[in-house]
């Protein structure tokens, strides 16, 4: 495994991580008190990933593990919301992934 794929994955799972946090929120936002069990596991995700963002920052630029993030956390939500809220994505919110995807494809072709 390469030096750049190792953290590439971590950023990866992250954005898994993340989106199962997102679950937590998007619960939370479902019940009548504003504070409850789903928005404290929420909190409890979305802290436990700063010790993995903090990692990846040593082995990746920001403008990488931004962008990689944020593809990721777009196709996971996405496929959540899907297949869980049975939320559907327009013409225009997939032509959007398919750019992020390449966009990050671009990166990981020309990354130092």
């Amino acid at each position: 495994m390469t030096e750049f794929m190792r953290p590439l994955l971590v950023v990866i799972a992250l954005a898994a991580l993340t989106t199962i946090g997102d679950y937590c929120l998007k619960r939370a936002s479902q019940q009548i008190e504003i504070f409850n069990l789903w928005l404290a596991s929420g909190w409890l995700i979305y802290g436990t990933t700063a010790v993995g963002w903090v990692w990846t920052m040593r082995y990746l630029k920001l403008a990488t593990l931004g962008a990689v993030f944020s593809v990721c956390m777009v196709l996971f939500m996405a496929l959540l919301g899907f297949l869980i809220f049975k939320e559907t994505l327009s013409k225009l919110e997939i032509i959007g992934i398919m750019l992020a995807l390449i966009s990050v494809a671009m990166l990981a072709r020309y990354s130092e």
